[in-house]
């Protein structure tokens, strides 16, 4: 049961279970072009950063950090509370679902690179 106000009165409304499915659906169906256009927009970008020699540092900052915002969006996407939409995208869109995790993980390992060579220059500098 859902309840709402509506010109100061409370008005309840009974779902049924087929409701609250149809409901679930059309959250996922959202979910999964928001996930599609972050990974996509990603995919891109981390392919540039492969490809492209920079001549200018803050361009490439300036779009590890467009990735990094987009993956964290892909990242609060994919893990909701109970993992419902994660389990809905591994069975209905597998392949989106492992360009998604890959590309969460490369983004993992390059900022784990980038905290421990920041690290170690700074204990460099302290010697």
């Amino acid at each position: 049961m859902i309840t709402f106000e509506k010109r100061n009165k409370l008005i309840n409304i009974n779902y049924g279970a087929g409701d609250v499915n149809r409901f679930k659906s059309l959250i996922n169906i959202d979910k999964h072009r928001e996930l599609s256009f972050f990974t996509e927009v990603s995919s891109g970008m981390v392919h540039q950063l492969n490809s492209k020699k920079y001549k200018i540092f803050d361009e490439y900052i300036n779009n590890v950090n467009i990735i990094r915002f987009n993956l964290a969006c892909v990242s609060e996407i994919l893990h909701d509370e109970n993992n419902n939409f994660e389990n809905y995208l591994f069975d209905n869109d597998p392949a989106l679902y492992y360009n998604a995790q890959s590309l969460l993980l490369a983004v993992r390992m390059f900022e784990n690179m980038l905290d421990s060579l920041t690290e170690s220059l700074s204990n460099a500098a302290d010697n």
